[in-house]
């Protein structure tokens, strides 16, 4: 094989990698409705406002540097890096991992790690880890929605190398938000 089809071969599963990031950021899914979301089917009660207590999570703002509960609802996509390397680190070349055993099994491999990551992830974070795509190939990567209080204790886990959250781009304007920073248009 050519140097330049090898080069063609790279580029093209380079562009099959990147073909589902981009479609998730023109389109980005709803994520599926839980509990908190729904609309409480119970018809409320009628009180008067003396019957109501004033609870102080009800009157005071939070703190500086403390998370609104408003806040705490919303999440963020995050990518997370695992510090075991992914196929193409390891040395095994794109062209011929379809044709390789070793780089399959590895494959395989890094897909066992990351499932036992997500496990230890959910039993950290007490709940199920929504996760959106898994990378082994080009980078050990698995991408998902959490809330902005969880980065730090995901980040903290032995087998993270890091945890980034993921640049949102605006497909009717072109302009690409990074989290904490100002767009400008």
């Amino acid at each position: 094989m050519s140097r330049r089809h090898g080069e063609k071969l790279l580029l093209a599963a380079l562009l099959a990698l990147s073909l589902p990031v981009l479609a998730a950021c023109i389109g980005r899914p709803e994520r599926p409705a839980t509990e908190d979301d729904q609309t409480p089917t119970e018809t409320p009660q009628e009180t008067s406002e003396e019957e109501v207590p004033n609870t102080p999570e009800e009157t005071e703002t939070p703190e500086p540097g403390e998370t609104h509960p408003a806040e705490m609802k919303k999440t963020v996509r995050v990518a997370i890096k695992l510090t075991t390397p992914s196929v193409t680190q390891m040395g095994y070349s794109l062209g011929t991992i379809a044709s390789d055993p070793e780089a399959q099994a590895y494959q395989a491999r890094l897909c066992e790690e990351q499932d036992e990551m997500i496990r230890r992830i959910e039993d950290c974070l007490g709940h199920p880890l929504d996760v959106r795509q898994r990378l082994t190939l080009s980078t050990n990567v698995i991408s998902a929605e959490v809330y902005p209080m969880e980065i730090e204790m995901i980040r903290a886990m032995d087998g993270v190398k890091s945890v980034t959250e993921e640049t949102r781009n605006d497909p009717t304007s072109g302009v690409s938000v990074i989290p904490g920073k100002t767009a400008r248009g």
